[in-house]
């Protein structure tokens, strides 16, 4: 599918660029359904802030956005 294809590929350019505030992989084995962590940037309101964000994709994306949106999942 060529959604699986979009999905893998993001999900690699994320890991080749090792940011330090983001990461990303996939919950078990399914490229569908991913969490995502996002650090709050220095000098922010949201300096030392640790947001989880769980994203499911459609079997249509990149042409449907992720099916209910990137939900805030907790503040750690």
């Amino acid at each position: 599918m060529y959604s699986s294809k979009v999905i893998s590929l993001q999900l690699k350019e994320v890991q080749r660029k090792k940011s330090s505030f983001v990461s990303t992989e996939p919950v078990g084995e399914d490229l569908y359904h991913c969490e995502a962590i996002l650090m709050g940037p220095k000098g922010s309101p949201y300096e030392n802030e640790v947001f989880k964000l769980d994203i499911h994709y459609p079997l249509e994306y990149p042409f449907a956005p992720p099916r209910d949106g990137m939900k805030h999942m907790t503040t750690v």
